[in-house]
């Protein structure tokens, strides 16, 4: 690499680690987010809906107006967003599903609340206009591929969609019909600790709250089929890290190995760095949207975004904040969970798609894990879970967890 370049990579680590990975602010509690995609199919025929009728359906609501304005916004995917009055978002996922993204809050029964709100809210309106409903599930069990087309026509999507055509079908199923909840967590005083936790983590998350069995009307032959396909995605873009070394160095590593799918010819991101022959202020853009291509299980944006949970059911919503929130918030509970899950393993990830809690491992792993989160809620307190909510993730851990059993098992 020429002195140019190497000099702009240490310029990108560093970049990366004031964003990313230095300490967060002290003194103030931590906030956590979420988002939950939602796939919307008819009641009667299970078909895709289109994304006109959701768009449509969106747009009454918005001029009902209960419980505040959704504010209709213009949008480059192709399709409109709406800002509703809480600070949360509702957009749309390229194969027409819809996703909620809640404001941050120091409250994780605050944010799954919002959430569940506005999930009742278009699942029931949906349900009145269209005769549809909302499926929270990790992949469409319903349809086969070739049946659920591109919705959506931004040129981000489009370089997506044809850069993920030269690898297989799993980037399509991956854009089209797939369907999570993900978890936003402030960094604390150690980030390099729970950059290293999170990702120890991510395989138990995928298995307890597995919930995709199936796939195009047959058995998928993994309890989340969801997670399945990411690992079949794009290995330069997805997985977990080792966490060994400073994080922005590792992450940047990545990052930089990883083919640029948004420039022509799709060169690995180091090579745009070598050639030297961009502004700087055009490749640093580059560079962050470059980022935004990126899908790892724990996702650094300046919050650690943890993405390893498939979209389950709304009355449980609140249980996948509240068990990563409280491993994660809560000193003691993350230094036990640390002990539980070691080395980020990429193989035991592996695992965790195809038999999720059936493998002894996680099913041991999962069960004290859970309940050094409820003792970590509880330390937490009812300004972060409240006493409802506390005992809906109990009910959880004694249903599912402790029973070596995911949602996925509830499905025929």
């Amino acid at each position: 690499m020429t002195p140019v370049g190497a000099g702009l990579t240490a310029s990108l680590v560093e970049r990366l680690h004031e964003h990313a990975f230095a300490p967060g602010a002290t003194g103030v509690p931590r906030r956590i987010g979420a988002e939950i995609e939602w796939i919307p199919v008819d009641r009667a025929s299970g078909a895709v809906v289109p994304i006109a009728t959701s768009i449509e359906t969106l747009r009454r609501l918005a001029r009902e107006a209960i419980g505040g304005p959704w504010r209709e916004c213009p949008s480059a995917s192709g399709a409109p967003t709406w800002r509703l009055a809480d600070g949360s978002m509702v957009s749309f996922e390229p194969g027409g599903q819809l996703e909620c993204s809640s404001a941050p809050s120091d409250s994780a029964s605050v944010v799954a609340a919002r959430l569940v709100a506005v999930g009742a809210r278009i699942d029931a309106a949906l349900g009145a206009s269209a005769d549809a409903r909302l499926l929270a599930v990790g992949l469409d069990p319903i349809n086969p591929l070739a049946a659920v087309p591109m919705q959506l026509g931004g040129p981000r999507y489009r370089a997506m969609a044809a850069y993920f055509d030269t690898i297989g079908p799993a980037g399509a199923r991956m854009m089209r019909q797939t369907a999570s909840v993900q978890v936003s967590l402030d960094r604390g005083a150690d980030p390099t600790m729970e950059w290293r936790l999170l990702n120890g983590l991510a395989p138990y998350l995928v298995a307890i709250f597995a919930n995709s069995p199936r796939s195009a009307g047959a058995p998928s032959g993994h309890v989340s089929a969801r997670a399945a396909t990411w690992r079949a995605v794009d290995p330069r873009r997805t997985g977990i890290f080792e966490a060994r070394d400073v994080p922005a160095a590792e992450y940047a590593a990545f990052a930089l190995a990883a083919p640029a799918i948004l420039e022509p010819s799709y060169p690995v991101f180091a090579d745009l760095v070598a050639r030297a022959d961009r502004p700087a202020g055009d490749l640093l853009a580059a560079w962050d949207a470059h980022l935004t291509t990126l899908f790892p299980e724990v996702r650094p944006r300046g919050t650690f975004e943890v993405r390893s949970a498939d979209a389950i059911p709304l009355p449980w919503l609140v249980v996948p904040l509240a068990l990563i929130g409280g491993l994660l918030y809560d000193p003691a509970a993350a230094r036990e969970a640390a002990a539980i899950v070691g080395d980020p393993d990429a193989a035991l990830l592996e695992r965790a798609g195809t038999l999720g809690l059936h493998d002894a491992r996680l099913a041991e792993g999962a069960r004290d894990l859970a309940v050094l989160a409820v003792e970590g809620c509880r330390r937490l307190g009812p300004a972060f879970l409240d006493g409802p909510d506390l005992d809906r993730v109990v009910d959880f851990v004694d249903r599912y967890t402790r029973r070596a059993r995911a949602p996925a098992d509830d499905t025929p």
